[in-house]
């Protein structure tokens, strides 16, 4: 469980990478706790937890009655259900929830203020800066107003 072949120290605040959430993998299956796994990792106790807890699912596998004789078929009784840690599992939802961070840029609520910059810089080669400008000093129709490093960024 030990990653001592790498060159650079190990940041605080960085997200888990898959080999990260392996280790945690195999931890849990050798029965080790939350703390030792992330005194090895470099980690802090919580968020191994939040990780644990991230990527944990349900896994069911079908039972089958032993046949009484061996020509018999065997019967399925039902699922064996149990909760386990999958690296995989937390990889997927981890890149899920990243999609879901930051704000939502307020100037694509109205396409129509979008178009209209689009159709300055493009075809008039205006500046953003020039863009917002004119339309603060004319009292413009839009429904929102942003700041030329708004336009600048996105």
């Amino acid at each position: 469980m030990n990653r001592d072949d790498f060159s650079t120290e190990k940041r605080k605040g960085k997200h888990l990478c898959l080999w990260e959430r392996e280790e945690i993998e195999k931890a849990l299956r050798r029965g080790a706790g939350v703390r030792s796994i992330a005194r090895v990792l470099g980690r802090s106790a919580s968020t191994i937890s939040r990780e644990i807890k991230r990527g944990t699912v349900l896994q069911r596998k079908r039972q089958y009655y032993e046949p009484i004789k061996k020509e018999s078929r065997e019967k399925w009784k039902g699922y064996r259900e149990k909760l386990i840690y999958i690296a995989d599992a937390g990889q997927i939802v981890a890149r899920n929830n990243t999609g879901r961070r930051g704000g939502k840029y307020k100037m694509f609520e109205d396409m129509e203020l979008v178009r209209y910059i689009e159709d300055k810089i493009l075809k008039d080669r205006w500046s953003p800066a020039a863009v917002i400008g004119w339309l603060r000093a004319q009292r413009h129709d839009f429904k929102t107003m942003v700041c030329f490093k708004t336009i600048t960024i996105t």
